[in-house]
């Protein structure tokens, strides 16, 4: 999957959001690999370099990065180098710094993929989490049913770019067993 512009159609969230204003009430996190994050320094700094580079005031990246210790669990890791940290822990580090703009939405393009089991399933949790505090919509691009079940609350099934199913998912995975 990738991004894709719409040729017909609009495209709106909350009722007003469209598509070319999209960018900035969002964030797409697929690959974390490819952010470039000071990896000789600490999350912390990691968080406070982003919110500057992003032209979030100082006050304010304070404020969010003591919310975002506690949704995401970082306390016992905000010291630590990012060199040091496990991919659950990059993940984690790369949700904070996607959440720093308080975006509506944030959308994982395959992004659960790279990590274990038992990591997923605690980013799941975080996910829902963040979904129930800061009320930011998560979209998830799976491949795997499996992953969305845990977390969601409603399922849009794509083929061959058109919406096939679109509803609660409780609804969709009857229909679809």
């Amino acid at each position: 999957s990738g991004e894709e512009t719409p040729t017909s159609g609009k495209i709106l969230i909350n009722g007003k959001i469209d598509y070319k204003s999209l960018k900035k009430h969002s964030e797409i996190l697929n690959d974390f690999r490819k952010r470039k994050l000071l990896t000789n320094e600490s999350i912390y700094n990691n968080l406070v370099y982003y919110g500057n580079k992003l032209k979030i005031d100082s006050n304010d990246i304070e404020k969010r990065i003591v919310e975002l210790r506690d949704v995401l669990e970082l306390d016992k890791i905000i010291n630590k180098k990012v060199s040091e940290i496990s991919s659950l822990d990059l993940m984690k580090l790369n949700i904070a710094i996607s959440m720093l703009k308080n975006p509506s939405i944030i959308y994982f393009d395959d992004a659960l993929t790279q990590v274990d089991t038992i990591e997923k399933n605690t980013l799941l949790k975080l996910l829902k989490r963040l979904n129930k505090e800061f009320k930011t919509t998560i979209v998830i691009a799976s491949t795997n049913i499996l992953d969305v079940e845990k977390i969601c609350k409603r399922a849009t099934i794509l083929k061959n770019g058109k919406i096939i199913a679109d509803d609660k998912y409780e609804i969709i995975k009857n229909k679809f067993k």
